[in-house]
This record gives structure tokens, C-alpha cells and sequence, in this order.
């Protein structure tokens, strides 16, 4: 075998495995590099590898921490959305998504129902309580509050009462769409945004969404002269109104220790988050098709483009089947109690699979 650590260019680390009678191979191997690296199997030295395997060193503090999708900026028909939070909860999953929040305009209910129903199917899929707090010039995503926020009056003085209010109840604010365009004027004054960056007070920043593609690299250059330090949490939400408009087009991949509310949320004020985007580019020379587009600290980001290619068409695989045992169940028909705790036992052996610490 040889290793080959992409981030080291010249290194290469050898080794003779020799396979058990059940065709399973092991070895120790002291990690000296961070990032991706490839593992070349040589059946006869100096040949073309047989095969190749995809290896991720990260640092050990990572190794605690799990990577899940989630989407913090969903409608529902109870505000201007067009499928109910049911639907919504099980597209979701059908998307591969593992925390979610719905978030209607000035309306806590339906991320009430979303909460209830994810639960009463047994799906792997966690929803938060949310709403998304509007105003004429500015919206505010209110995420596991205790109770819904009461709608605030337009301008500045209104945006930090709201934020206050969503902090007394227990939840995070996040400022959505900062540079969002609309009737030929951005939506948020950029004077309140700049006012809002300097006094503070915000949980995090809407970077990546359903708006202009102009809109978004105004909101992600701004973010980027604050620095990775400096800056604020982020996050990349599809603000999508149907099942079929804009989601699993946008969504942040979040490192949580757990697959609960206060452990996502502790992430993502860790800075320990990077917002995603899916868009259909044709680079010169290079066929059209869906690619990735993070955006966040190198070190997330390069662990993102790895886990994109290699962890998450599998577990999106096992998303699905989730979903339609979701829906079957929905729909009243009797499955074998076991039959979702078998799903996600699976789901639970692969990051088993994936995240294997290093030997002593």
C-alpha cells in the first residue's frame, strides 16, 4: 500500500498488508499530516493501483464532533409556502438534511408541527422551533425560542428589540438575507447592517440563500473582510417555499458533538460551521452539472469538499429510505416497528465506519 498525504506533495508512505482469511486488512499508521490523502492498493509493485481508497486526517478535536446537514430557513402554508410542514419534514429528509427548521413570517405554529410529526415517525431528522420575525425593512430568523416572538415595528430600534426578545426566550437570532434586493433597493438598509455588525448582537448571518447570486457575494464579501476570526457565525439557508423551489439547494454543514438542539447551536457559535450552496456551473473547458460551493474556514471547507465526495452519498442513500418509510407511514399503512430503528442503526454504524480514531 502507499499513502500518498495531497497536502504534501513528495510524500509518499509504504507499507506490505497482508489481508486475514476473511479479506479484511489493518494497519497502524502514525498520521504526521492533515487533509486528504490517498491510499493507493499495489497488488504488484510498480502496476497501476487496484484500487484506491479515500483517507481524511483532522485534528483530534474533530474527532468528537459529527458533520450534519441543516436548513434554518424553511416556509410551510402557514405563511406564504406552498406544502405543509409535513411535507416539508420529509423532503427534508429525503434531501439528506438532519436538523431543519421551519420558519413562517411572524408564525411559530407550523415549526411546532414540524417538531411533532419528525418525532411521531421516528425520522433521524431534528426540527427546531423557528419563525422567521418580519418587518418592512428587515427579517430575523428566530431559532428554538420558547415562544413566538412578537412582531416588531420597522426600522433599527425594531430589529434590536426583536433580538432581544428571541435572547429572553432562550433562542438564537440570526440576521437573514443581509443584502437581500427587492423593489430595486436592498431589503435591509445597509446602514443598519453596518450599525448592527459594529454594536453586535446577532447569534450568526444568513450568508448563502434563496436570493440574486449578486445578493449573495455582496453578503459574502462583506463577511469576509471581518475576518474568519472576527466575523460572525454563519450559516447558508434555502429559504425555500415549496418542496420543489429552492431546497437542498442551500444548507450549513455543521461539526456537533451531538444530534441535539443545544449541541448544534453550541457549534455553530463555536464557528464550527461553514455555509453550503449547490449550483449548476459549466467552467471552461468542464461539462455543466450541480457542484459545491462552501464557504468558511479553510480547514472546514477542505473537510466539507472531502465528506461532499465520499460521507454524504451514502448517508443521503440512507436519507431516503428513511423518507419513504416517512411517508408510508404517513399515509397509514402498518410498517414493522423495528423497520426505522433499522435504518438508522445503519445510519449510526457509518459514521462508526468513518470516524475511526487513530491507534495509541
Amino acid at each position: 500500500m502507499a499513502i500518498l498525504p495531497v497536502r504534501e506533495p513528495g510524500t509518499r508512505l509504504e507499507m506490505d498488508v497482508q489481508a486475514d482469511a476473511r479479506g479484511r486488512a489493518t494497519w497502524a499508521q502514525r498520521v504526521t499530516w492533515q487533509g486528504e490523502a490517498l491510499c493507493d492498493i499495489l497488488v504488484d509493485e510498480g502496476q497501476t493501483p487496484a484500487a484506491t481508497l479515500y483517507l481524511y486526517a483532522a485534528p483530534p478535536e474533530m474527532l468528537r464532533r459529527r458533520p450534519l446537514r441543516c436548513d434554518f430557513h424553511v416556509h410551510t402554508t402557514y405563511s406564504d409556502g406552498r406544502n405543509s410542514p409535513a411535507e416539508m419534514v420529509l423532503r427534508g429528509r429525503e434531501l439528506g438534511l438532519d436538523a431543519l427548521a421551519i420558519t413562517d413570517h411572524n408564525q411559530y405554529v407550523g415549526s411546532q408541527e414540524a417538531i411533532e410529526v419528525a418525532e411521531r415517525l421516528g425520522l433521524g431528522l431534528l426540527c427546531f422551533a423557528g419563525e422567521e420575525v418580519s418587518a418592512p425593512d428587515w427579517h430575523l430568523l428566530a431559532i428554538d425560542a420558547r415562544a413566538p416572538i412578537e412582531q416588531a415595528p420597522a426600522g433599527y430600534a425594531g430589529l434590536r428589540a426583536a433580538i432581544d426578545r428571541v435572547h429572553s426566550l432562550g433562542g438564537r437570532a440570526y440576521l437573514a438575507h443581509p443584502y437581500w434586493t427587492t423593489s430595486r433597493r436592498h431589503h435591509l438598509p445597509p446602514a443598519d447592517y453596518e450599525r448592527l455588525l459594529t454594536e453586535g448582537g446577532l447569534d450568526g448571518i444568513e450568508l448563502l440563500g434563496d436570493v440574486a447570486w449578486e445578493d449573495n457575494l455582496r453578503s459574502l464579501a462583506r463577511w469576509s473582510e471581518l475576518g474568519v476570526e472576527g466575523g460572525y457565525p454563519i450559516l447558508g439557508n434555502s429559504d425555500t417555499h415549496g418542496a420543489a423551489h429552492t431546497f437542498g439547494g442551500f444548507w450549513t454543514l455543521v461539526w456537533a458533538e451531538a444530534q441535539t438542539r443545544e449541541a448544534i447551536l453550541r457549534a455553530i457559535d463555536e464557528r464550527c460551521s461553514v455555509a453550503c450552496g449547490l449550483w449548476v456551473l459549466e467552467p471552461p473547458g468542464q461539462p455543466a452539472r450541480p457542484r459545491l460551493q462552501a464557504f468558511g474556514p479553510f480547514d472546514l471547507v477542505d473537510l466539507a469538499i472531502f465528506l461532499d465526495r465520499h460521507y454524504f452519498p451514502l448517508h443521503d442513500a440512507l436519507c431516503r429510505e428513511e423518507a419513504e418509510l416517512g411517508r408510508r407511514a404517513l399515509a397509514g399503512e402498518a410498517l414493522p416497528e423495528a423497520t426505522m430503528a433499522e435504518v438508522a442503526a445503519r445510519l449510526a454504524a457509518l459514521q462508526t465506519e468513518c470516524w475511526a480514531p487513530a491507534p495509541e
